[in-house]
């Protein structure tokens, strides 16, 4: 061995494994995909079927939407007459749709809070953000319709923003479970740094793109007097803020050091990645120009006195909470696993009503067996090549925890 040799091996013995190439976590043969444990992490039952209910009753309300409109439209322009009741359906149902974009505004995010798969988490994040989209709608003055559109145009560039950062995670790192990262920040620090952007813009922190839109909605539904709805959506800024703009940079970044070392994603990623980061900062620094491009001019400052402080305030004691749940240990862990919302239905529910069908099912044969030893004990007889073999059963079928309680008889004889 050189002398020149040894420094070089003493450095890279110092050095952290570094992961030479995706492919060997991906192509790994023991590597799971997707882990479930359905008896540590199931999510809060009524929260499994409030998301089944909004699917179905925002389902219901569209296509009632629809054909109240259709109905309108064709009988005015065939007719020249247009049904009286269509009107007050129309007026009722945009009613409900405020209401039931606060409740989506609010429900996913108890399942994010214990979500596992950042991607999940940012799926849940996107059902919040549509929620207000959905209220802004249903209030339907000029101020809310502007906050809705502008907030679904924002929304595509930060969620997406966010989509590509864990996606170069994953593509980087083979991993996507918060419970197996960590650390990241110490060899990805420019997607941290994307990630950190993106976070802050679904936050609506000031001076980012989410701020300028999503408080256009809030301040329409104060204004209609729809103060208890406005209550629900500033629970949801502030539990988005802990489930995305909190959670997904720190558990994938920061966190708990998991040993990942491995290089930033390719340049075509990191500068698609950028130009939202970009748009995010012009966007909340200069909302002027979107505004510019919106259906209705409403004069809208974002940047008054009072909006600032109550979502930095909110944004504060949010943090807090955050911090302080942490170190007191009630934060819900990263676990192995993935909660149950509508797949709960099949892969709990349906088994257990099948296996309890079955059951009794089993439970009523033997009885009926039981019953019919005593009057004919022959129960099965077949005749095969002059042979005859006959079945019967002496015995009874007592309960499902005890089984059969019984023998089977069997008797062959030639024919």
């Amino acid at each position: 061995m050189t002398p020149s040799s040894t420094p070089s091996n003493a450095e890279s013995s110092l050095k952290a494994p570094a992961m030479e190439d995706p492919s060997v976590y991906l192509d790994d043969p023991n590597r799971k995909l997707l882990e479930i444990d359905t008896e540590t992490r199931q999510g809060p039952a009524l929260f499994r079927w409030l998301t089944l209910g909004m699917e179905y009753l925002i389902g219901a309300i569209l296509v009632a939407l629809i054909v109240a409109v259709s109905s309108n439209v064709v009988g005015r322009s065939l007719f020249n007459h247009s049904l009286p009741w269509v009107d007050e359906l129309a007026r009722m149902l945009f009613i409900w749709l405020v209401f039931i974009g606060a409740a989506m505004t609010c429900f996913p995010i108890f399942f994010a809070v214990i979500e596992n798969d950042l991607r999940r988490v940012l799926a849940y994040s996107m059902i919040n953000q549509i929620g207000f989209m959905i209220c802004g709608i249903g209030i339907g003055t000029a101020l809310a319709v502007n906050g809705a559109v502008s907030h679904a145009f924002n929304d595509i560039i930060f969620k997406g923003l966010l989509f590509m950062t864990m996606g170069a995670v994953l593509h980087m790192t083979g991993r996507m479970n918060g419970s197996d990262l960590g650390g990241l920040y110490k060899s990805m620090p420019k997607t941290a740094t994307l990630c950190i952007i993106g976070a802050a813009s679904i936050s609506a922190f000031p001076l980012f793109s989410g701020f300028v839109s999503k408080s256009m909605v809030m301040s329409a539904a104060l204004e209609e007097g729809y103060h208890w709805v406005w209550l629900m959506l500033l629970f949801a800024s502030a539990g988005v803020f802990h489930h995305a703009g909190i959670k997904i940079p720190y558990f994938a970044f920061f966190a708990h050091d998991s040993g990942i070392r491995t290089s930033e994603p390719p340049a075509n990623m990191l500068l698609a990645m950028t130009i939202s980061a970009v748009l995010c900062i012009i966007i909340g620094v200069y909302p002027g120009w979107l505004y510019s491009l919106l259906p209705f001019d409403t004069g809208y400052n974002p940047y008054d006195a009072t909006h600032v402080l109550a979502q930095t305030q909110l944004l504060f004691f949010s943090a807090l909470a955050f911090v302080w749940l942490n170190l007191r240990g009630l934060y819900p862990p990263e676990l192995h696993s993935v909660n149950l919302d509508a797949e709960w239905t099949y892969r709990r529910l349906f088994p257990k009503v099948i296996g309890n069908c079955l059951s009794w099912m089993r439970k009523d044969y033997f009885n009926f067996l039981s019953r019919t030893s005593k009057t004919n004990p022959i129960i099965f007889k077949r005749k095969y090549a002059g042979v005859e073999e006959k079945l019967s059963w002496s015995g009874k079928y007592e309960s499902s925890r005890h089984g059969l309680r019984g023998e089977w008889s069997r008797r062959v004889q030639n024919g």
